[in-house]
């Protein structure tokens, strides 16, 4: 079994090769021999492709899981550098690109729903950064007749700019400024309601030199200037071709620059010639910050409510589990979607903080866009989504699923459930998990982990290899690693006696899992039986199986 999810996995890295609309390129047997117009047009659609997929996933990324996303769009930024995106598209024309990226739009979407399949953003966001050194990303090598016509010396994404002078009290700009926020509407206004690339491309040439005003923020090793008030962020980052040193003094801080806009942003504004300037004289814009954010992630400290003071078992009409597979080019997947029905119509789609632990007051102020109104449909039932500012996001829609079942007070369990993952590439190393819990009817319970990671082909081509291994369980835990060339090898073991931290007791009611640890730590997570067989329970934002 371990060995079966292990394949099945490995083949998720290729999934982007195997996405059906950049296989125009992406799949050609021999692309070193393309000569003629059809293949190098065939060739830059993938290039094209390729770039706004990336961009859609980091998209996610940073929504989803922000910290997991750190240092992406820099990487990003490197490979569109290196891949001369932004002449590729200047050699495409105008008709041609617009065309490309209307087709690769769908290829973009299904990137991202390609990522959430993997697993939790977490743990698939950093992977990004290793696919960029892969396969069709390298560009010069998949497709080289495609840059034989193109300036690979040309200007950069990032030309070296002049030092910024602080202007003068007197030369203060005049005019209107725009956040990073309302860079959305300004660029949608751009394209018109037919959304016609060649008038968008005309307002971008006459726009000339914008004003644009954000906080500078360090992502990786790169700044940006975005809006963030520390519950939204713009979706629009501002990059500008301002040196470290220059900006490193504002981190932090709201400064107003100004500069061209390099190309139509759809995930990232690219500034060029910037300066930064005093914007005392220059007057805020009245276009709508709101199409331009996104809420950010909040802490489960944030939503969790006195003891006590969270929801009752009597407030909850149930929870509605959907478990779905779906069969693609990356084989069999599993999919699970959650639904805390309230009796008041509402309903709750996170999982991080157990009911009775929600403080629902804070939730829906802080995460409206977890929320949602439900309502029964003959045996089956609707649901209507709000937005990032609470608002009803279209119309209601049938959600299939059903009603778990919940937990009597201080019900015993006498079985042991597990699940699996696997995260990584066959070609750049990954790491394979087994987490079981083991509930016993005496209210007692012990977390058994087991953990192995190799380095992958990629390093083994080049002689290297390396393995770790690791296992815990209510009586401590024990690791080993190693790796090396066919002449030299190093390896180390360790143990450690902190069983204490693997177990302890445990207290399930309602649709709650309370877990007090012997080493003094407390856990709370939703959780639920899938049927009164309890062959299957959901826990930890999945679903663990009876072993």
């Amino acid at each position: 079994m371990m060995l079966r999810s292990f394949r099945l996995k490995v083949r998720m890295t290729s999934w982007i090769r195997l996405a059906p609309s950049l296989l125009v390129a992406c799949a050609l047997a021999a692309p070193a021999l393309a000569r003629s117009e059809d293949e190098r047009l065939e060739a830059a659609a993938s290039v094209i492709g390729l770039d706004m997929s990336v961009e859609a996933m980091i998209g996610y990324c940073e929504a989803a899981a922000p910290n997991a996303a750190a240092g992406l769009r820099p990487k990003w930024t490197a490979w569109r550098q290196d891949a001369l995106v932004p002449q590729v598209s200047q050699a495409l024309g105008p008709e041609k690109l617009a065309r490309l990226r209307d087709g690769m739009a769908r290829v973009a979407t299904a990137a991202v729903g390609k990522l959430k399949q993997m697993g939790p953003p977490q743990t698939t966001c950093p992977q990004i950064a290793g696919w960029l050194k892969e396969g069709p990303f390298v560009t010069r090598t998949a497709y080289p007749a495609l840059y034989e016509g193109l300036p690979a010396g040309g200007s950069p994404a990032f030309a070296a700019a002049p030092a910024p002078q602080a202007p003068a009290a007197s030369a203060a700009p005049a005019g209107v400024y725009y956040t990073p926020a309302q860079l959305k509407a300004l660029v949608a206004s751009w394209w018109g309601p037919t959304r016609d690339y060649d008038r968008a491309n005309r307002m971008l040439e006459q726009a000339g030199r914008l004003y644009i005003q954000g906080r500078v923020m360090a992502r990786g090793d790169t700044f940006f200037l975005e809006t963030n008030d520390g519950t939204f962020r713009s979706k629009l980052p501002v990059a500008v071709d301002l040196s470290d040193r220059e900006l490193t003094p504002f981190t932090g801080r709201t400064i107003t620059v100004e500069g061209r806009m390099q190309e139509l942003p759809s995930g990232m504004v690219f500034l060029k010639e910037t300066r930064i300037v005093d914007g005392a004289g220059l007057k805020p814009s009245p276009l709508p910050s709101e199409p331009g954010l996104y809420r950010l992630d909040v802490k489960p400290s944030q939503i969790t409510a006195a003891p006590g003071a969270g929801l009752s078992p009597a407030q909850v009409q149930g929870l509605l589990h959907n478990g779905h597979g779906e069969t693609g080019a990356n084989g069999y997947e599993f999919r699970e979607d959650v639904f805390l029905l309230l009796k008041d119509g509402t309903a709750y789609l996170g999982h991080a903080v157990a009911p009775s632990d929600l403080d629902i007051a804070k939730s829906r102020k802080l995460e409206p866009q977890l929320w949602a109104r439900w309502r029964a449909k003959g045996a089956g039932f609707q649901i209507l989504r709000q937005d990032d500012f609470g608002r009803p996001e279209g119309d209601w829609s049938d959600q299939p699923g059903h009603l778990t079942g919940a937990w009597k007070p201080n019900q015993r369990l006498n079985a042991t459930y597990s699940a699996q993952a696997f995260h990584g590439s066959l070609a750049l190393g990954g790491t394979y998990s087994s987490t079981a819990y083991r509930f016993s009817d005496d209210g007692r319970f012990e977390v058994i982990g087991y953990k192995q990671s190799g380095s992958g082909s990629m390093a083994a081509a080049s002689g290297f290899t390396a393995s770790g291994s690791g296992y815990s369980d209510g009586k401590g835990s024990r690791t080993s690693a190693g790796g090396g060339t066919a002449g030299v090898f190093a390896g180390s073991q360790s143990r450690s006696e902190d069983g204490a931290s693997q177990r302890g007791v445990y207290r399930l009611e309602g649709l709650s899992l309370v877990l007090k640890y012997d080493d003094g730590r407390t856990e709370s997570v939703l959780c639920a039986p899938w049927g009164a067989d309890l062959t299957r329970i959901y826990m930890f934002g999945r679903t663990f199986s009876r072993s």
